[in-house]
């Protein structure tokens, strides 16, 4: 039976010792969606994606709208409509016959995601349809409970873009339990994958370098094994009270040496960032993520899971 993992996702099995792990786990993806998936994109007010823009720089993105906005047409395809915010770095990217697309669909409040990794097939007004070449689902690791209900629209603010970060949005991102990463590979195409973790999990270095760890997980190793052939990513960070979204682009090297493991609780190696692009949507997400839980396999935990600690900043400028 042919493996379903490319070169890179193989040598890092390989490398950390967990290819029958890998194996195993991958008897799970399929090439069409299952009739419970399809059901569970009917009840998602946002998806992640990621994608290479025309440009060739990667970017993670949400796409959000009532519950139904993203679809299945059948057991291969996946109709997502008016999906797009204002300001979109992959807005062209999005109405391109052909382009690899990564796709997360996430319900924190269950903890329960699916991953759809295909292209773009179609292109019809706000519709755009994707043919899923993978499908997938992932275990609820280190998912931070939130509960999301639609947002009425507001004033969305100034636009930022920079080839570094400001002193406020490190600020941000050093407050932040989650985000999202995408990266590609020449073969396999584009996925988007979920990082989370106690808020300090992510590492700001100075205004064009971050760092975070990468605990266990599946043994599946899309991210890294795309990374093994592929430096380039994209990280997308939300507050989910404000709106806010800051989109990072850059290269990654991931750091297997004990010596920078040791920088993280129980990290099994250390993804070192160079930021090259940012972009800040202020107030741009319709939906509020009110905050129930951190997830009980976050490093650092302990205590009283239920109540936020160092997340009381506001993503807001005033």
């Amino acid at each position: 039976m042919a493996s379903p993992y490319h070169s890179g996702e193989i040598a890092v099995q390989e490398r950390v010792g967990g290819r029958r792990q890998g194996e195993a786990t991958g008897r799970s993806i399929r090439d069409h969606i299952p009739s419970a998936a399809r059901e569970f994109l009917l009840q998602l007010p946002f998806v992640v994606i990621g994608a290479l823009d025309e440009q060739g720089e990667m970017w993670a993105t949400y796409l959000a709208g009532e519950p139904g906005f993203v679809r299945s047409r059948g057991d291969r395809e996946v109709v997502i409509e008016g999906g797009v915010l204002p300001g979109e770095p992959l807005a062209e990217t999005l109405r391109s016959v052909g382009r690899s697309i990564g796709m997360i669909g996430i319900e924190p409040s269950t903890r329960s995601r699916i991953r759809l990794n295909g292209r773009i097939t179609g292109v019809d007004g706000k519709a755009v349809t994707l043919s899923v070449a993978e499908v997938y689902a992932n275990c609820p690791k280190y998912i931070q409970a939130r509960d999301f209900k639609p947002t009425p629209p507001s004033d969305h603010g100034q636009i930022r873009s920079s080839d570094q970060l400001d002193p406020i949005q490190r600020s941000w991102l050093e407050s932040a339990d989650t985000f999202y990463i995408a990266t590609a590979h020449p073969e396999g195409g584009a996925d988007c994958s979920h990082r989370g973790g106690m808020p300090g999990f992510v590492q700001v270095h100075d205004e064009k370098r971050l760092s975070f760890p990468d605990y266990a997980g599946n043994f599946m190793f899309q991210t890294l094994g795309n990374l093994e052939s592929d430096p380039r990513a994209g990280l997308l960070f939300a507050d989910f009270e404000s709106g806010t979204i800051v989109h990072l682009s850059g290269t990654v090297r991931v750091d297997w040496s004990p010596e920078r493991r040791s920088d993280f609780e129980r990290a099994e190696r250390v993804v070192d960032f160079n930021v090259e692009r940012v972009i800040e949507r202020p107030g741009v997400l319709p939906i509020t993520g009110t905050f129930l839980e951190y997830s009980k396999f976050n490093p650092g935990g302990g205590g009283d899971m239920s109540v936020p600690r160092g997340n009381a900043m506001s993503w807001t400028r005033e």
